[in-house]
């Protein structure tokens, strides 16, 4: 396998090359049976408020590993076929979590709070961009899984012309990058993926209630990317024959 990284003005792009182009079975895909779509979400946000706490401790933030936030996001919709408000978010996740908590975390609850709360707006784009991609049938298929965004760091896995990719998305802030850099050495490595960054901003930004969205700007901003990559019917190569 061949690894070549390329720069783009809209975003990064890892090629790996490589003959095996079969996906594992352990990618399923969790959003499968979960009936929503973006109008449904839409229809949601527009009536939700969003608050946020001025609290931050540096040692909750960084040097502290709760639960992980996104099963508990993920299981609500699974559960509830809806989107959890930041409360109704919290509150599952205590009710999930609490018993597991260490002393350290029970004594910064507060502390834990505030960052599920400013977590919990970026789920929110995820999963609506998810149905989103999945809508614009420019993909032959769509995949998202709360463990391989959490053992990968990859939002989302799409095929496009018969190559799968694993795209991650993320806000172009400083704390965005300050958080990626931190995070990328929790991840495993997965070589059967073309990687694809799709770094996206908010100035210009689809707006639904108080929420950001991603919307059909990044939908052509990630084809536009994927285009870049050499498919094998772009080289004459039959890959069912590799």
């Amino acid at each position: 396998m061949v690894a070549v990284r390329g720069f783009h003005p809209i975003g990064i792009v890892t090629f790996k090359y490589q003959t095996d182009r079969s996906m594992p079975a352990i990618y399923q895909n969790f959003m499968e049976k979960i009936p929503l779509s973006t109008r449904a979400i839409e229809a949601q946000l527009r009536s939700m408020k969003l608050a946020f706490f001025i609290e931050k401790d540096e040692q909750m933030e960084w040097k502290t590993m709760p639960p992980m936030f996104i099963y508990s996001f993920y299981r609500f919709i699974a559960q509830f076929r809806r989107l959890p408000d930041q409360s109704e978010f919290w509150q599952f996740y205590l009710t999930e979590n609490q018993a597991n908590f260490t002393e350290q975390i029970k004594n910064h609850l507060s502390a834990l709070q505030a960052r599920a709360f400013r977590a919990y707006p970026s789920f929110v784009r995820d999963v609506h961009f998810y149905y989103l991609l999945a809508e614009s049938r420019e993909f032959d298929r769509v995949l998202y899984h709360p463990d391989i965004d959490v053992k990968y760091g990859i939002d989302f896995i799409v095929q496009y012309r018969g190559q799968y990719f694993g795209v991650n998305c993320y806000i172009s802030t400083p704390r965005s990058f300050q958080g990626r850099e931190k995070k990328q050495f929790r991840h495993a490595k997965l070589t059967r993926l073309v990687l694809v960054d799709l770094p996206v901003h908010f100035k210009g930004s689809k707006k639904c209630g108080p929420f950001y969205l991603y919307s059909e700007r990044e939908l052509n901003q990630l084809i536009t990317i994927l285009n870049q990559h050499r498919f094998p019917s772009d080289t004459g190569i039959d890959s069912s024959s590799q």
